[in-house]
């Protein structure tokens, strides 16, 4: 893995994301992301490292095509991706995802395969999510709505709805933020049940138990380093 510049033709093809020279301009001109470039193989998974409030969300946001209005360019597997387009191949979780109420968690999970039309019809997503509900254990939860459950309820029912999509990659955003250790790490063997892709994991927690990394950024005051 190697920073956004100076790759040759046989270096490009192995890439899967790459970000160039990502800058972002908040309320009151208020600088959130500097020059960020940063590129990722495809066997390989990284972690950014970065304070609150240092642009992590920022830049999970835009590098999952949540957040269109910044300068810089997103290229997936060589391709200018379009940051006003629809169907980016990178899925995102949220460590307090915004699931929507009055609705089970299964329900939740369902809607990518729905929205995307990866399914014929409700039966067929249901009998899908319900599925990898049971793979990651939390069938018990299926029927909750998310005002009543758990945060690791509400956090794997999401991992499970963005997995359902299957993306080409993933990026976490402060997975761990409410989860306690324990938690957090019945989460990641769950996601290892569900995903074998690339991932992208921003955290504020050095110590995260992660595994499968290649390499390791830190980001602070909107400025990546290695």
């Amino acid at each position: 893995m190697r920073d956004g510049s100076g790759k040759d033709d046989d270096d490009k093809m192995s890439v899967i994301l790459e970000a160039d020279r990502i800058n972002k301009i908040g309320r009151i001109n208020k600088r959130i992301l500097s020059d960020v470039s940063f590129s990722v193989n495809e066997e390989e998974s990284i972690m950014i490292i970065g304070p609150e409030g240092s642009g992590k969300t920022t830049l999970s946001r835009i590098i999952s095509g949540l957040d269109s209005e910044y300068e810089g360019k997103i290229f997936f597997r060589g391709n200018d991706i379009d940051p006003k387009g629809t169907g980016f191949p990178v899925g995102y979780i949220s460590g307090t995802p915004e699931l929507i109420s009055g609705i089970s968690l299964l329900e939740n999970a369902m809607i990518p395969l729905i929205s995307l039309k990866k399914v014929k019809n409700y039966h067929e997503a249901h009998e899908m999510a319900y599925e990898v509900f049971k793979l990651i254990d939390i069938e018990s939860a299926a029927d909750m709505f998310p005002e009543v459950c758990s945060d690791y309820y509400k956090v794997a029912a999401a991992m499970a709805g963005i997995c359902l999509s299957n993306p080409d990659m993933i990026v976490f955003d402060d997975p761990d933020v409410r989860l306690d250790k324990g938690e957090f790490e019945k989460l990641w063997r769950s996601f290892g049940k569900i995903y074998t892709g690339p991932f992208i994991v921003m955290t504020g927690n050095e110590n995260l138990p992660v595994n499968g990394l290649s390499g390791v950024y830190r980001l602070d005051k909107g400025e990546l380093y290695k």
